[in-house]
């Protein structure tokens, strides 16, 4: 006889990492020097948070949280102020957003 497969609910750290890690990579990817410095910097941002154990109550305050703990690593591994990783940031994404998507 086949038992019934009971579905646990997700670890909340799981859940995190699924719901941030593609978004802040692709962040991080435009701002580092290759794709394993990205990948790095984004194990780490997902480390620190974890090890903070302070988990903001929405997504928006989530990510907004995450976002600084990864441009504070950026800026150590590139060894540039925080303000000009930010401003790197914030003039690539507004680029993407301004090119258009082929398919």
């Amino acid at each position: 006889m086949l038992e019934p497969i009971v579905i646990k609910p997700r670890p909340v750290y799981e859940d995190i990492y699924d719901r941030y890690s593609a978004q802040l990579f692709g962040i991080t990817l435009l701002v580092s020097r290759n794709t394993k410095q990205a990948e790095e910097i984004l194990i780490q941002s997902f480390r620190v948070f974890f090890q903070q154990k302070l988990f903001p109550q929405d997504d928006d305050q989530i990510f907004r949280h995450l976002l600084r703990i990864t441009i504070h690593i950026t800026a150590a591994k590139r060894n540039l102020p925080k303000q000009k990783i930010s401003s790197l940031i914030f003039k690539a994404v507004n680029q993407a957003k301004r090119s258009p998507v082929t398919a």
